[in-house]
C-alpha cells in the first residue's frame, strides 16, 4: 500500500522558482479547495508528473514549465510502501529523474525508459492508466469503469487484484497458438513432400518391375544386330585385305620403274651428247678441206677416215637409240602400272580403316547396351530394398500425419482456453 507523505514543485505550470509544498500525512485525510484557477489540479499533474513522466490533464510535457523562467521545473514526491521509504524527484530543463530508496540514491546506469518500468513494476505496483483510473478520480477527465474499453478495464482489474497472470497466460497461448499453426505448416509441407516421394518411389518400382525386362529384350536384340552387322565388317575386311595382298605381291614387279626410268634417262642424255659431236665432227670434216684455224691443208685421207668414222658410230649409237628409247617406253609403262596399283592399294587401305572405326563404334555400343542391361539387372534384383524405402516412406508419411493431428488437437485445446479467457474480459 502507498501512503503518500510530501510533495513539492517549482516552475510548474503558473508556479514561481520557490517550491510549493504540500504535506499529505498530517493527518488522516487532506483536503485542498479554492477557487478555479487556484491550482487544485495543478497538484494532481505534479503528484502524476513525478511518478508517471505527464501530466494527469492532458498538456503535453513541454508545456508543464513555468512561462515565465521558461527552465527549472522541478517536482519531488516523498512515499512509503510497505515501511519502505521512496522518494522521486522528475525535473525539466534540465531534464532528471532520480530515484531514492530508504535516502540512498539508487544506481541509474539503466535507460529512463527502463527506469520508469522498474519503477512502476516493483514499487508502484500500478501504471499511468491504473493510477488515473484508482487512485486519482479526476471529474473532468474520469471515465466510468464500465464505460472503458474491455481491454482499459481489464488491465485496470488486474492492476487492482494483482492478477496480471492472465494476460501472461493469455499472451503465452495466443504464441502457442501462432508456434503450432507454423508447425502445422511445417507438417503440412512435410507431408505434401512424402507423399510425391512415394507416388515417385511407386513409379519407379513400377517401371522396374514391368519395363525393365522389356527393356533388357531390346537391349539384347539391339547388340544381336549389332553383333551382326560388326560381322559383316569384319567379313567385308577380310576381301579388302586379300585383295590388298593380292595387289601388294602384283606391284613388286612394277616397284623400282621410276629410278630404272631415271638412269635411263640419264644415258639417253649422254647419247644425245655423243651423237651431237658425232655430227659436228661429220660436218666439219664433210664441209672443210682446210683448217679454219691454222689455214693448213687437211690431208684427205685424213679427212676421208673422219668422215667414215663419224658415220659408223652415229650409225651405231642411232641403233643404241633405238633400244633405249624401247626401253624408256616399258619402264613407263612400267610406272604407269605401279601408280594405278599404289590408288588402288590406297583405297582399299581407307576402305580396311573405314571398317574398322565402325567396327570400334560397334564395340563401345555393345559395351554401353552391357552396362545398361548390367545397371537394369541390378534394380530388378534390389527391388526389394525399393519396396524397403517404400514402406519407410509410408511410415514417415504416417508419422508426419499423427504429429499433424497432435497439433490440431494442440490448436483447439489452446483456442478453447484462450477463449475462456476472452470471455473473462
Amino acid at each position: 500500500m502507498i501512503l503518500f507523505q510530501k510533495i513539492r514543485w517549482k516552475n510548474l505550470l503558473s508556479t514561481g522558482n520557490h517550491f510549493t509544498e504540500v504535506s499529505l500525512d498530517k493527518d488522516q485525510t487532506t483536503l485542498i479547495i479554492g477557487t478555479n484557477g487556484a491550482g487544485k489540479s495543478t497538484v494532481l499533474d505534479a503528484l502524476c508528473f513525478v511518478l508517471y513522466g505527464k501530466a494527469f490533464r492532458k498538456i503535453n510535457k513541454n508545456q508543464l514549465i513555468n512561462t515565465t523562467n521558461e527552465k527549472g521545473t522541478v517536482v519531488e514526491i516523498e512515499f512509503n510502501v510497505n515501511g519502505t521509504e521512496w522518494k522521486v524527484v522528475r525535473g525539466i530543463k534540465p531534464n532528471n529523474f532520480e530515484i531514492y530508496k530508504d535516502n540512498e540514491f539508487l544506481d541509474q546506469s539503466h535507460s529512463a525508459i527502463d527506469q520508469q518500468k522498474w519503477l512502476e513494476q516493483n514499487v508502484l505496483k500500478m501504471n499511468y492508466k491504473s493510477f488515473t483510473q484508482i487512485v486519482i478520480l479526476g471529474s473532468s477527465s474520469f471515465v466510468p469503469f464500465m464505460q472503458l474499453p474491455s481491454s482499459s478495464r481489464r488491465e485496470v482489474v488486474e492492476e487492482l487484484l494483482d492478477i496480471k497472470i492472465f494476460s501472461s497466460m493469455n499472451s503465452l497461448i495466443k504464441e502457442r497458438i501462432r508456434s503450432h499453426k507454423e508447425e502445422i505448416r511445417t507438417f503440412e509441407l512435410s507431408k505434401t513432400s512424402v507423399k510425391d516421394k512415394i507416388s515417385m518411389q511407386e513409379r519407379f518400382i513400377e517401371e522396374v518391375e514391368t519395363t525393365s525386362k522389356s527393356n533388357i529384350k531390346d537391349k539384347e536384340e539391339k547388340i544381336r544386330s549389332i553383333l551382326n552387322e560388326e560381322n559383316d565388317l569384319m567379313n567385308d575386311n577380310i576381301k579388302l585385305s586379300e585383295e590388298l595382298d593380292d595387289f601388294e605381291r602384283a606391284i613388286q614387279v612394277y616397284t623400282g620403274a621410276s629410278d630404272k626410268l631415271k638412269k635411263l634417262g640419264n644415258i639417253k642424255g649422254k647419247l644425245s651428247q655423243k651423237v651431237s659431236t658425232i655430227t659436228k665432227e661429220h660436218k666439219f670434216f664433210t664441209e672443210n678441206t682446210v683448217c679454219p684455224t691454222c689455214t693448213q691443208e687437211i690431208e684427205e685421207d685424213f679427212r676421208i677416215n673422219k668422215i667414215d668414222d663419224a658415220q659408223n658410230k652415229a650409225k651405231e649409237l642411232q641403233s643404241g637409240f633405238i633400244e633405249l628409247e624401247k626401253a624408256i617406253n616399258d619402264e613407263e609403262d612400267r610406272e604407269r602400272q605401279f601408280t594405278s596399283l599404289t590408288k588402288e592399294i590406297l583405297t582399299l587401305t581407307h576402305g580396311i580403316s573405314k571398317n574398322n572405326t565402325q567396327i570400334a563404334g560397334c564395340q563401345k555400343q555393345i559395351r554401353d547396351l552391357e552396362s545398361e542391361i548390367q545397371r537394369v539387372t541390378e534394380q530388378l534384383a534390389n527391388r526389394n530394398t525399393e519396396h524397403d524405402k517404400l514402406a519407410e516412406l509410408k511410415q514417415k508419411l504416417k508419422s508426419t500425419q499423427d504429429k499433424l493431428s497432435e497439433k490440431r488437437e494442440d490448436i483447439f485445446y489452446h483456442d478453447f482456453t484462450y477463449g475462456l479467457l476472452k470471455d473473462g474480459e
